[in-house]
């Protein structure tokens, strides 16, 4: 006598063999592995850090995390998945390790990527108009609960334009 349950389960099994006979293929169709410095680039899309996105077992997922899920068959989602490279877009297993959001923030910090440990920056030289981040032209101004950088020099213009604007009304 067949249980209805075991239809169920050949059906997820059929259903998950199909998967991997698609999924897996256009993962790695969308890497490019001519990096000189062995980092495997993820062609495919990125976020604005750039970091490799894909849609993934029914939910947007990041490209290096589902490459070491391939690599070693470890799903786990509470470690956070880190690289030795530091290049958000690189995808090489041998490049990535598992680790807490701790050992990743220390990481970082060893490796002179956050600037405050209180708050995870991106090291930028530069604002987006071009002027030199110095310690004279660096305002610190706390937005909500965190602490960001304002180029002093984008301030004065801003407030030049704001007065032009008021005297001329």
């Amino acid at each position: 006598m067949a249980f209805h349950g075991d239809a169920q389960a050949k059906g997820r099994a059929v259903a998950a063999a199909n998967f991997k006979a698609r999924a897996i293929p256009r993962f790695w169709a969308k890497i490019d592995q001519s990096d000189l410095f062995g980092c495997w680039l993820w062609t495919g899309n990125k976020d604005k850090r750039g970091y490799g996105r894909i849609f993934w077992r029914g939910r947007n997922a990041f490209a290096h995390r589902v490459a070491l899920g391939l690599s070693d068959g470890d799903w786990n989602n509470s470690l956070c998945v880190c690289h030795t490279c530091d290049v958000p877009a690189c995808v090489n297993p041998a490049h990535l390790w598992r680790g807490s959001r701790l050992e990743n923030s220390r990481d970082a910090q060893a490796k002179g990527r956050l600037l405050n440990p209180n708050r995870h920056f991106v090291p930028v030289t530069h604002c987006i108009h071009g002027h030199e981040y110095t310690p004279e032209n660096t305002a610190w101004v706390k937005n909500d609960k965190y602490l960001t950088r304002q180029c002093r020099e984008c301030s004065r213009i801003r407030t030049r334009i704001q007065r032009h604007k008021r005297q001329e009304t």
